[in-house]
């Protein structure tokens, strides 16, 4: 965050969130193109969320289905296009493992493509398949 950038705040409202434009982001990335909005959105009442305002905008989001005692699967993070490299996909997630609903949740999973960097910088290791990787609090 630079001197001249509003204040960025962390919620897990759902009624807080821009959910239009994160169902939008979801339809345009490779996850997500076989899904519907009405899908998408279901999902988010579905599932552990958390986003990221700054002056009352969107712009970062995540996502997370657990059993609330014994695994977390991580399904989406996501930073808008113009706040992407500067930590706040670190706060997503870090955000989800402080969920209240996830809080104490020892261990996590996620599938990525193209983000292995990413998570293990976040202490996540690869799956023997290359595809899933995991992490135990």
């Amino acid at each position: 965050m630079t001197a001249h950038e509003p204040s960025i705040g962390l919620t897990y409202s759902l009624a807080e969130m821009d959910l239009d434009a994160v169902a939008q982001f979801i339809l345009d990335a490779y996850w997500g193109r076989s899904l519907t909005r009405d899908q998408i959105h279901k999902s988010f009442r579905g599932s552990a969320c958390v986003g990221l305002i700054s002056a009352g905008q969107q712009i970062g989001f995540g996502r997370a289905i657990s059993d609330g005692a014994t695994s977390a699967y991580l399904k989406d993070i996501i930073v808008f296009d113009a706040f992407q490299r500067r930590g706040f996909g670190r706060r997503l997630v870090q955000g989800l493992f402080d969920h209240p609903e996830l809080s104490g949740v020892p261990d996590w999973y996620l599938g990525t493509k193209d983000a292995h960097g990413f998570y293990k910088s976040l202490g996540f290791q690869m799956s023997p398949d290359g595809i899933y990787m995991y992490r135990r609090l």
